[in-house]
């Protein structure tokens, strides 16, 4: 990109060096008058150079011609003069005459506010909750009794009412509402110097991550920089003004640096920012409803006033807009009865050119913008009879020749969809065209472009053309062999269309469809489509479907769809479904993703058998932590579902009570993750919300008291549990050493003259293993701070947590080599040590006897007492997770406390082996504190060439 400077060098007037500034200025007063917005901006950008530097003469010629001019040469000439009298700007009347040129409401001599919206947002649930307002920050530019209007920082002209309706439960809040800060639809005024000056100490910054400052319009540091300058100057501050361009600059070189920008000036960084933001603006006031006129003088500061380089979209869009109102003057818009009345093609042309006006807003991200609607779900009832992506879709293959022809149009409708909402420049309007692609694809049950991204939609992407075609071939088949004909054939080809094609043709011709489905089913690659054929099918009455279903169930490549087959097969009350689901979970099936696994939970759970849900507490400790917390979150959606709760008999409210109780030993940390339990739940403080919540008041527990407490309301729910029961308490699982025995050895040791003495008494007590952890650490405790056995007191007793106390096989594991079970029991009853851990991992590496076998290893503590447990298997691999020939991947969870020191998946060639299980992480794992619990777990797999 070429800079803004050297751009104006080659395109400026021969007369600038012409040594006549008499001369060239009054060439550029006619051109500053011009009728053309792009003469007039190129005529100030050749002002600023003639003036650099400017000498005596050239300033009394621009004071005679200023005196003489009129409208906005005048007013450019006058500008043009408070630069000079300003040295700290010189170098940045560029960037000042980008902001002039957005036409923004004057700042000077308007308060600076900060203005409570009354937009609010409520995070967290129950007693946590928390009530967040939304603020304009700008310049007060209006206002009237209703109203307060602020020109922010992302230049747009807010409206903030003053009456705003209170948020829910608004008195609840008001009491920890900041005192610095406004009401709803109140205004604080802020002195803007002051502001400036706060930000001129911040130096620079990076917003990158900052969501919610670029989600509002908020513009990267270096133009927010060069924006309050800008308003500084307006305000008649240069000094401040100066301080801001300065920093921007220092920004400017900050982006370049570590944030790739390539900009070569800051006028070049500012111009494309502002090109994006006033882009982004005519997007969002698309969406809302705006005026065409105003959207097009918005593409037009785009594509003229700004001078980008390169406007081709901006260009096109002020053409389309600039059509669109002409269309819109022309029109009579007709009435219900008069479109009721119309033929169905010309009512198929009546709805498409209301298209223009549909306004759908993509809701999640990633994702993507439907005509239909949020997830392209639609609208309900009345809403969709004046809809007109829905009457498009009423019409049917009436529809369909108009659709096809307007597949190019480009015309923008108010559908807005975007890559993150972060992203300004990711923001896009669907066109016609877009917009009826889509829907000719819901009529056909088929899709007719394919996306490459979340972002994609097909005239953006250029393949408008390929689309058009395919629907023009689609259209001769479809009248050519009708309707039932095309979707068997869809159905039975198992291709990503079929599931939707397959509900089409069952609703529309269901005397047709059990055989072009079972032969989808038998032809489709992909699980995704398996299953949902499996859905479809479930949905055919009578006895017809059963054969393929119980093929889907039995030998079902994928857990998917073997789910799928028994969700179907017992809802018709099938008897088989149940066992095998059990059996899904009780081998370890994991090989179905989360949602696969997560709905298995549901379907067990859900079942009403007291089996299903011992099944599932049966062996859940060796689950991974992420599923373990994944059960006990699927029993209170059993138990408190948004809809119809499922009557559970008595049998099974126990067997789920003893899930729970169970669950209340589980110490780990579900990370990075927000929900009804709070932020960064624990598995135990989920199962005992659930029980204090559920289960007949034997059971109070509050997850907002500290971990400690929130431990010893957990023992007292267990033994409640126990009490309950019946089950007398259990032994302790290590038994603490005699004091007779080992307070002497701790004397010694606290009494040592030295640190050899000290070391000496350290070996005396280490072999006694972890029943003397609790023995040291009270020792410990009742040390000053500065006493000098402490430090060896805290390392006896981080390795004496380490302690491994018990080393088994996993319930699925084959058996263990010989060589392996030796190197495992050695762990036993010895501090767990990082080097035995890697050691376990070059032997597997070393040995693994292919690529259908995997090795996993785990090492746990829940609590300092508890010891070390160590699991480890050799178990079937999971043959979509097998890496390549030369090749091993190591699945990874390694934890302490609540953080998740490393995870994932991670594969790379046996050369680079040092790399899958990186030492660093595992000493961090095993250097926690004695209280704190860990988890070191992971997958191996090797692939020898």
């Amino acid at each position: 990109m070429k800079s803004l400077v050297a751009l104006l060098g080659l395109l400026a007037s021969p007369l600038l060096s012409s040594g006549d500034p008499g001369g060239a200025l009054d060439v550029l007063v006619d051109r500053l008058g011009a009728a053309s917005p792009v003469e007039r901006r190129w005529a100030e950008l050749d002002l600023v150079l003639l003036c650099r530097p400017a000498t005596d003469e050239l300033r009394a010629a621009l004071r005679d011609r200023a005196a003489r001019a009129q409208g906005p040469a005048k007013r450019c000439l006058d500008r043009q003069l408070a630069f000079l009298d300003a040295p700290a700007i010189a170098g940045f009347e560029d960037v000042l005459l980008l902001f002039d040129g957005l036409g923004m409401p004057p700042a000077a001599g308007k308060p600076f506010v900060l203005v409570n919206t009354g937009g609010w947002m409520i995070s967290g649930s129950d007693e946590d909750r928390t009530l967040s307002f939304h603020y304009a920050l700008g310049f007060m530019v209006g206002e009237d009794a209703e109203s307060v209007s602020v020109l922010d920082r992302s230049l747009a002209v807010v409206k903030c009412a003053k009456h705003p309706d209170p948020p829910p439960d608004w008195e609840h809040f008001r009491k920890d509402h900041p005192e610095d800060l406004p009401l709803p639809g109140e205004k604080k005024e802020i002195d803007f110097a002051e502001f400036c000056r706060s930000f001129l100490s911040g130096g620079v910054r990076d917003y990158f991550g900052a969501f919610d400052h670029l989600v509002s319009g908020g513009q990267e540091h270096p133009v927010e920089a060069a924006l309050f300058g800008c308003l500084a100057f307006e305000r008649g501050d240069p000094v401040t003004a100066g301080a801001l361009f300065g920093l921007a600059e220092d920004s400017l070189d900050d982006y370049r640096e570590h944030r790739g920008w390539g900009y070569a000036t800051l006028a070049d960084a500012v111009r494309d920012s502002l090109a994006d933001n006033v882009r982004w603006r005519a997007i969002n006031a698309a969406n809302d409803g705006g005026e065409r006129k105003e959207l097009r003088a918005m593409w037009e500061t785009v594509a003229r006033t700004l001078v980008p380089t390169d406007t081709p979209e901006a260009e096109e869009m002020l053409r389309l807009y600039s059509l669109m109102i002409e269309e819109d003057a022309a029109r009579r818009e007709p009435t219900a009865e008069e479109v009721a009345a119309m033929p169905p093609a010309q009512q198929a042309e009546h709805w498409i050119h209301r298209l223009r006006d549909l306004a759908e807003t993509q809701c999640s991200q990633p994702g993507s913008c439907s005509v239909f609607g949020p997830f392209g779900m639609g609208v309900d009832g009345e809403g969709q009879d004046s809809h007109p992506a829905f009457r498009l879709l009423r019409l049917g293959p009436d529809a369909v020749p108009a659709l096809i022809e307007h597949l190019d149009d480009p015309r923008p409708t108010r559908c807005m969809g975007f890559w993150r909402n972060f992203a300004p420049a990711s923001y896009h309007l669907l066109r016609v065209g877009d917009a009826c692609a889509e829907i000719l694809s819901r009529i056909a049950g088929r899709s007719f472009f394919v996306r490459r991204s979340t972002n994609s939609y097909m005239q953006k992407d250029g393949e408008t053309e390929a689309v058009k075609k395919e629907a023009l071939e689609w259209w001769k088949e479809f009248r050519e062999q009708g309707e039932e004909r095309i979707l068997a054939q869809g159905v039975a080809s198992g291709g990503r269309d079929a599931p939707e094609q397959a509900r089409k043709l069952r609703e529309r011709y269901p005397g047709s469809a059990l055989g072009p489905i079972v032969a989808g089913l038998r032809a489709a690659a992909d699980d995704w489509i398996r299953g949902a054929l499996v859905r479809e099918l479930g949905e055919i009455e009578g006895e017809g479907p059963l054969p393929a279903l119980r093929e889907g169930l039995l030998e079902g490549p994928g857990l998917a769809v073997r789910l799928a087959a028994a969700e179907v097969l017992f809802r018709r009350g099938s008897p088989e479904a149940l066992p095998a689901m059990i059996r899904e979970w009780t081998s370890g099936s994991s090989g179905g993703g989360r949602d696969s696994v997560g709905r298995l939970v549901q379907f067990l759970l859900r079942s009403g058998s007291v089996e299903a849900v011992r099944a599932l507490a049966d062996g859940l400790g060796e689950r991974r932590p992420d599923e373990r917390f994944e059960v006990v979150d699927a029993v209170a959606d059993v138990l408190d579902p948004p809809g119809e709760v499922p009557i559970l008999s008595s049998d099974v409210l126990l067997s789920i009570e003893d899930l729970l109780v169970a669950a209340l030993t589980d110490r780990l940390t579900r990370s990075g993750y927000f929900s009804r339990y709070g932020t960064n739940p624990r598995t135990c403080d989920a199962a005992a919300v659930i029980l204090s919540g559920h289960f007949g008041g034997r059971y109070a527990f509050d997850r907002r008291v500290p971990e400690e407490e929130r431990d010893a309301r957990i023992a007292g729910m267990i033994e409640a549990w126990r009490e309950a029961r019946g089950i007398p308490p259990p032994p302790p699982a290590v038994a603490p050493v005699p004091t007779e025995v080992v307070a002497p050895l701790l004397d010694r040791l606290v009494g040592a003259a030295g640190e050899e003495e000290r070391a000496a008494a350290v070996r005396e007590i280490e072999p006694l293993g972890l029943g003397a952890l609790g023995a040291v650490e009270g020792a410990a405790a009742g040390l000053p701070a500065d006493h000098p056995a402490r430090p060896a007191l805290a390392d006896l007793a981080l390795r004496l947590a380490l302690v491994v106390r018990e080393v088994r096989a996993g319930r699925r594991s084959l058996p263990l080599p010989a060589d392996l079970a030796v190197k495992a029991d050695a762990l036993r009853g010895r501090p767990l040590a990082p080097e035995a851990v890697l050691d376990l991992a070059a032997w597997w590496l070393g040995n693994a006897p292919g690529p259908d076998r995997s090795f996993l290893f785990e090492a746990s503590r829940t609590s300092a007492a508890a010891g070390v447990t160590v699991v480890v298997s050799i178990e079937t691999a999971d043959p979509g997770e097998a890496p390549e020939a030369g090749r091993a991947r190591c699945e990874k969870d390694l934890r302490l406390g609540p953080e998740r020191v490393e995870g994932a998946g991670h594969t790379c060639p046996l050369a680079a082996k040092d790399h899958l299980l990186p030492e660093e992480a595992v000493r961090k794992v095993l250097s926690g504190a004695p209280e704190v619990p860990f988890l070191l777990r992971f997958v191996l797999t090797v692939h020898r060439p």
